[in-house]
């Protein structure tokens, strides 16, 4: 499966590893393909920068030695908010690039109007993929 994933479960998967979210990352690289869109990569940029200055350069180094795929995010086609149905970048991102799976920690807002992608949060994807 093609699987992608949000700003906040990597981030979360960067800076504050646990027992779970490695489960979660050794299935995503052992068993499948980790895509990654471009607003993904600088929102989390951003709010590393941000948050947490000191660890952009682990960041930088971790993203450019993880085995991944790098998409383009479409630029945004739906004015509306995503409160009234419009998508999110990561959605569209998904939408556009095939992807199987989208784990967040919001699967409210990243609701679509097709079944494909599907949405899970991280502890969906553990009891389905990881925890068997």
């Amino acid at each position: 499966m093609r699987i992608m994933l949000d700003t906040d479960v990597l981030l979360s998967a960067l800076l504050f590893p646990s027992e779970q979210v490695d489960g979660m990352m050794r299935c995503i690289f052992e068993e499948h393909r980790l895509v990654l869109p471009t607003s993904v990569v600088e929102e989390l940029s951003l709010a590393v920068k941000r948050r947490f200055p000191e660890k952009t350069p682990v960041i930088d180094r971790l993203l450019s030695s993880v085995s991944c795929e790098f998409v383009y995010t479409p630029p945004v086609t739906d004015p509306r908010p995503l409160s009234a149905g419009g998508s999110s970048p990561v959605l569209r991102a998904a939408a556009r690039e095939n992807v199987d799976v989208v784990i967040t920690n919001r699967p409210d807002r990243m609701r679509g109007p097709a079944d494909r992608p599907e949405v899970l949060t991280p502890a969906e994807f553990l009891r389905r993929f990881v925890i068997r």
